[in-house]
């Protein structure tokens, strides 16, 4: 598991060698949630609150780009780089 984010309290992970679809898994508070990399839809995840995914999306929006690049990398049994945290925080 690879840490590219970390912003109030939000760590974003990617997963060495991940199954399909491109994703990230995000922690927050001792939860966790499963987020599409593509267009910001949850695909699993435990009590995050909404508000905490919806600054997710809105992080995936600013560095879709380079989270895809990170996933991939992950994929490939790649360390990724970190990825800047949302603006503004």
């Amino acid at each position: 598991m690879a840490e590219i984010c970390r912003f109030l309290g939000i760590v974003i992970h990617v997963i060495f060698a991940d199954h399909p679809p491109p994703h990230v898994h995000v922690k927050y508070a001792g939860q966790w949630a499963h987020v599409s990399i593509e267009d910001g839809s949850l695909l699993k995840r435990t009590k995050v609150p909404i508000a905490i995914l919806a600054l997710v999306r809105r992080w995936l929006r600013e560095h879709r780009a380079e989270v895809k690049a990170a996933w991939l990398d992950a994929a490939a049994h790649r360390h990724p780089p970190k990825i800047r945290p949302l603006r503004g925080f």
